[in-house]
């Protein structure tokens, strides 16, 4: 018989989310400019750990999608609509610093 104090069975399934949500995590405190946090490193050490044990079976590591910020403008020309329709995008999907709109697209 063994025991675990303050332990988490998860499925593999459910290691490949908690490590995407570690990544998105990570992502918006680098967006918002603060510091990555020592728990959540801890966590990405434990859940990568598990997911390298024979026993998971991790196929393909999960890659972290990368995003730029680009301009209402910009944005406008790389789809062929108009200002106004990019800056009504731009409000529901990006945010809005210095006075300016930023869009999120991956790259």
């Amino acid at each position: 018989m063994s025991s675990v104090v303050n332990g988490l069975l998860l499925e593999r399934d459910d290691l490949l989310v908690v490590q995407r949500l570690i990544v998105v995590a990570e992502h918006a405190r680098r967006r918002n400019g603060l510091p990555l946090s020592d728990t959540i490193a801890r966590l990405k050490t434990q859940v990568n750990a598990a997911l390298a044990d024979n026993r998971t079976r991790n196929e393909q590591p999960l890659q972290p999608n990368t995003y730029r910020e680009i301009s209402v403008s910009e944005y406008a020309t790389r789809t062929g609509c108009s200002q106004r329709t990019a800056r009504r995008h731009a409000q529901r999907h990006g945010r809005k610093t210095g006075g300016r709109w930023l869009i999120p697209i991956e790259e």
